[in-house]
C-alpha cells in the first residue's frame, strides 16, 4: 500500500524527485480505510510503501499529533538524529500501533 509519493531528497543520481515531484503523504485514515478493504478480501500481509517512509507526515485535519507518546526508539551513546525532527501531524510511527 503506498503511503506517500515524491521525495524531497535531492541525489545527484535519482530522478524521482523531477519525475514523481516533491515528497507529500497520503492522509492517514484513507492509508487505514485500504488496509481494512485488503484485509476484508483475505490478504494476510501488507506493506506500507514510499520513496523515504521515515519522512511520511500526515498534516491533514486537526491531527497535532507530535509522536510524543508513540515510544520513540532510543539512540546509544555518542549518536544524533541525522535529520531535523519536524513537528505536528501523524508520522509513520503511528502506522506500527
Amino acid at each position: 500500500v503506498s503511503i506517500m509519493r515524491g521525495c524531497n531528497n535531492m541525489c545527484s543520481f535519482c530522478i524521482v524527485p523531477f519525475t514523481r515531484g516533491r515528497e507529500r503523504s497520503r492522509p492517514f485514515e484513507s492509508v487505514v480505510k485500504e488496509c481494512r478493504h485488503l484485509v476484508d478480501q483475505g490478504v494476510k500481509e501488507i506493506s506500507l510503501l514510499g520513496q523515504n517512509v521515515n519522512s511520511y507526515r500526515d498534516m491533514s485535519g486537526d491531527s497535532t499529533a507530535s509522536g510524543d507518546e508513540v515510544s520513540e526508539a532510543g539512540l546509544s551513546r555518542g549518536f544524533r538524529e541525522i535529520y531535523k525532527r519536524r513537528e505536528g501531524g501523524l508520522r509513520f510511527v503511528h502506522f506500527l500501533n
